[in-house]
């Protein structure tokens, strides 16, 4: 790429005009960076909804007992009038 007199050069191409094994490496495109954008929004999604509360499960739990402290009822009230959910399996006594 030619340059006019008495402009200084973008530091990319004084790079590549500086160091000749520089020359192998060209700009990105866009849609290369769009691509690796998607897959890093992805995988970062995943991991909040999946491997966070696998590793972080005591957080969970306390958190999971706490808000059932502040549930006020009991199971057949808050049923509202429907069979409250059992163990289909447990043996009858």
């Amino acid at each position: 790429m030619r340059i006019p007199d008495g402009v200084k050069a973008p530091l990319f191409l004084r790079l590549r005009s500086k160091i000749p094994g520089f020359n192998k490496f060209s700009k990105v495109s866009a849609g290369s960076v769009a691509v690796f954008g998607v897959v890093t929004l992805t995988v970062a999604a995943l991991y909040e909804v999946i491997l966070q509360p696998k590793i972080n499960h005591n957080y969970y739990k306390e958190s999971q007992v706490a808000k059932r402290a502040l549930i006020q009822g009991s199971r057949e009230e808050l049923a509202n009038g429907q069979r409250p959910w059992s163990d289909p399996f447990k043996s009858p006594k």
